[in-house]
């Protein structure tokens, strides 16, 4: 339909890609009615929608290159239920209801449902339950759609199989059921939902092929350097551009390649390193966990300049802000500096690592201290707290590779 083109227009250009639909995938689906009394009940009253309420990933193929299917979701009632749809890695929430078109990527985007309250009125009657119309949609480059007819075939294969061992396990009649509906489905739903969660598919990918080419050209050396400061490419760009972030994944992101790079610096370090430089490197880094913890996991990770923490700039006044400015980044680059200065290994062997680390700091030191960002800065703005929240307020901030649009 036409809403639906213009719905993939807003993130695919006509001249560019080709959006076609994936039939064998679509359906009405209508959940199962159950008594608010027995929605908290587990095995007893196990119906269909179940395993939505699990967050998930719909599809496996994750990893196919250049194309991607979609799951749409048409309203077709009130939604008196007021079941939403739950995005934690793009932090979106929707609601949707009496012709809304909810879009979102079948194998890649991690989502669950919840059930609103019902002010009481619905006990497993006509309005406690939702009507849907589950449409499909692949999409590619019009030179690579070659492509996506490949990863439209594999998804409704999947589908069909998926499909026919859910409902098999749905009711378990023997042990051996249960075993393939727990160990089988809803592990594998657990498990490659928490590798989208905390890891990333890309991510993944990512890792995998650096250390494969590491392994097949036998130098440690690209690994280490290609691993190291992705996280400064996260924080200058999101910290600049505000718009459109997904803060999960800014998040998950940031915190997977900061565990993957600081361990392999003090390794590199500890291997031969002055007792004194010790001392540095451990008040560096106390002081920038005791900032972490006065401005919280959220606030550390831009949650107040991105509107997830309603919160002046100048909020915290706890120790270390209390007593030195900057204090998070300040730490880590007096850390560095003092593994650079007392490791000789490291200073040795890899004389650029620790200055490239403290360089990057210091940009975004100098980007946050000057507030240098795609607006205006919270120093210029007459009323820093009420601009800066109203800004937050814009839902488009929040809208990543999902899409919502009224269907007309």
């Amino acid at each position: 339909s036409r809403t639906v083109e213009a719905l993939f227009r807003t993130k695919y250009k006509e001249g560019s890609y080709r959006v076609e639909p994936v039939r064998g995938m679509n359906e009405v689906y209508v959940s199962n009615p159950t008594p608010p009394s027995l929605r908290r009940s587990s095995e007893k009253t196990k119906t269909s929608d179940d395993v939505f309420f699990t967050q998930h990933v719909d599809g496996p193929f994750c990893f196919f290159p250049f194309a991607s299917v979609y799951r749409c979701i048409l309203a077709l009632d009130g939604n008196e239920a007021k079941f939403a749809t739950r995005f934690p890695i793009s932090s979106r929430d929707v609601t949707a209801r009496n012709g809304d078109i909810l879009a979102f990527d079948f194998h890649r985007e991690s989502h669950y449902i919840t059930r609103g309250e019902t002010d009481g009125e619905t006990d497993g009657g006509e309005t406690d339950f939702r009507v849907v119309l589950k449409l499909h949609y692949v999409a590619a480059p019009k030179n690579l759609f070659f492509l996506g007819r490949v990863l439209r075939f594999l998804s409704v294969k999947y589908n069909q199989v998926f499909r026919a061992l859910f409902l098999f396990t749905i009711k378990p009649a023997s042990t051996a059921q249960s075993l393939v509906s727990d160990l089988g489905v809803n592990g594998f739903t657990v498990l490659y939902n928490a590798a989208e969660k905390y890891v990333g598919f890309g991510n993944l990918l990512f890792y995998f092929a650096l250390a494969a080419v590491s392994y097949v050209l036998k130098s440690y050396a690209i690994f280490l350097y290609a691993s190291q400061f992705l996280h400064y490419g996260r924080y200058l760009t999101t910290y600049y551009d505000r718009k459109n972030v997904a803060y999960g994944a800014f998040k998950r992101d940031v915190l997977l390649y900061k565990s993957i790079a600081l361990p392999q610096l003090l390794r590199l370090y500890l291997i031969s390193f002055h007792p004194a430089s010790l001392a540095v490197v451990s008040v560096g880094y106390l002081v920038s966990i005791a900032a972490t913890k006065a401005l919280g996991v959220d606030g550390t990770y831009f949650g107040i300049e991105l509107g997830v923490v309603k919160a002046d700039y100048k909020f915290v006044t706890k120790f270390p802000y209390n007593v030195i400015p900057h204090p998070m980044i300040l730490g880590q680059v007096a850390a560095i500096l003092a593994m650079h200065l007392g490791g000789t290994a490291l200073r040795e062997d890899h004389p650029f690592l620790a200055p490239i680390h403290v360089a990057l700091y210091l940009l975004h030191l100098a980007q946050e201290a000057f507030d240098l960002h795609d607006g205006t800065p919270w120093y210029k703005q007459v009323n820093a707290i009420d601009s800066t929240r109203e800004s937050h307020h814009d839902p488009d901030m929040k809208l990543s590779n999902t899409q919502k649009q009224k269907a007309t």
